[in-house]
């Protein structure tokens, strides 16, 4: 009889050595567990944002593919005017700069464009640092030099609405930003 173990009033599992390794055993997949969910956790919250930050690089690829489609058709218009919602998250402004002419407009602006002196693009988003790497662009039939005549470069709020004109002028042909 002295091989019996004492049994807990509530249960029908015996109470010794048994029962605490038990617990302790219980007690380590318990913690392995929250230290689980949390890494899933993580992951997904991790996962959601990475999937909205490929939301905001797209919608700056489609904002610039509109721009180019509503430059487009006014060049090919007779005359055309014509405002516009522009939409590109994580940019404050966007720039137009004529990259060859002397420098007439802000300054913090200009230090962030001129490395693109030698390349053939026009547009720019600032900050560049999160336009996912399409900032700077090449806006085919834009008239930069009327654009930027007063001010080089010239800025817009990136998501604020913009006028786009079309008008033959002494400038040259294509189409201002205004």
């Amino acid at each position: 009889m002295k091989n019996k173990r004492k049994q807990s009033p509530c249960s029908i599992f015996p109470i010794g050595k048994r029962g605490q390794e038990a617990g302790v055993g219980m007690s380590f997949g318990f913690l392995f567990s929250i230290i689980l969910i949390i890494i899933f956790v993580f992951g997904a919250v991790w996962g959601v944002r990475y999937f909205l930050s490929l939301n905001a690089c797209s919608n700056i690829g489609l904002s610039i593919d509109s721009l180019q489609k509503e430059v487009q058709t006014a060049y090919q218009s007779s005359s055309y005017s014509r405002e516009i919602q522009l939409n590109f998250p994580g940019a404050d402004k966007l720039c137009f700069a004529n990259l060859s002419a002397p420098l007439t407009g802000d300054l913090k602006v200009y230090e962030e464009i001129n490395i693109y002196e030698f390349d053939n693009v026009n547009t720019f988003l600032v900050p560049g640092g999160k336009s996912c790497g399409l900032s700077p662009t090449n806006i085919k039939f834009l008239n930069v030099s009327a654009i930027t005549r007063m001010k080089n470069p010239y800025c817009v709020d990136a998501n604020g609405k913009v006028q786009i004109v079309y008008e033959p002028s002494q400038y040259g042909r294509g189409v201002v930003i205004k």
